[in-house]
């Protein structure tokens, strides 16, 4: 059984501006699952939807087979389980950035679950010397570069020990040193985590997702496949916008 199964989803925000347009896919538990497309073809919008963010106006989700609504959220059993499997890494992480240290902001959430405070230093520490980012535990994290504060976060969402992680253009305006390091940990998380990565870096998803679905500026499903054999097809990630012509 998938544990995201995505049915004919279309999607459009309150000014009328379409987000997805019938859009349908799955990722199986332990897959690292790459969706590509150009800028403004829907990617954000569908991980938004998956972490429970956003509703469709048609067509269905199911997590673990059951389905994700709004009606089933307000369930504190349902919402409590969904939000302690399922993390997201949004494209701007300073969205994500609540506390004045890096300490703190590691232990935010595992307080909030009520993890007594010795097993949540513990599990911060752990996931700061992960990433590599233990020297910045007393620094605050707007004062960090980019790809600093996106490990930042994702120390903060590891901590959790989440089953899926959602990551949201995670390379996106870093440069080439973090993002080829940001790029060797979403590999080794790949290995015992279910990951989706939405980007337009074909390089990123190459390396790292067995499986990619392409999205079009229509917010469709254009093409899914695994990434070795799809991105072979110049005339297809030109029609895309993902490649430039010629």
């Amino acid at each position: 059984m998938p544990i995201f199964e995505v049915r004919g989803v279309s999607f459009c925000y309150p000014d009328g501006t379409p987000g997805l347009n019938d859009v349908s896919l799955y990722i199986s538990q332990g897959e690292c699952l790459g969706v590509v497309g150009p800028n403004g073809s829907g990617k954000s919008t569908l991980l938004k939807i998956l972490a429970g963010l956003y509703f469709p106006q048609k067509g269905e989700v199911l997590f673990s087979g059951e389905r994700l609504t709004e009606e089933r959220l307000r369930e504190k059993s349902f919402r409590e389980n969904f939000r302690r499997k399922v993390s997201i890494l949004f494209q701007n992480p300073e969205s994500q950035i609540l506390f004045p240290t890096v300490w703190e902001e590691v232990q935010f959430g595992l307080l909030q679950m009520r993890i007594p405070p010795e097993e949540a230093q513990k599990k911060s520490k752990e996931m700061l010397e992960f990433l590599h980012i233990e020297d910045l535990k007393e620094r605050h994290p707007y004062k960090l570069s980019g790809g600093e504060k996106k490990k930042v976060i994702l120390a903060s969402l590891l901590a959790l020990d989440p089953e899926v992680l959602l990551l949201d253009e995670p390379t996106d305006n870093l440069d080439p040193r973090s993002a080829s390091e940001l790029t060797a940990y979403i590999s080794k998380l790949s290995q015992r985590k279910t990951v989706l990565i939405s980007t337009h870096n074909l390089n990123l998803v190459e390396k790292v997702c067995s499986r990619v679905y392409l999205l079009s500026e229509e917010k469709r499903v254009e093409a899914e496949g695994e990434p070795g054999e799809l991105f072979r097809d110049r005339g297809l990630l030109e029609r895309l916008n993902l490649i430039e012509v010629g």
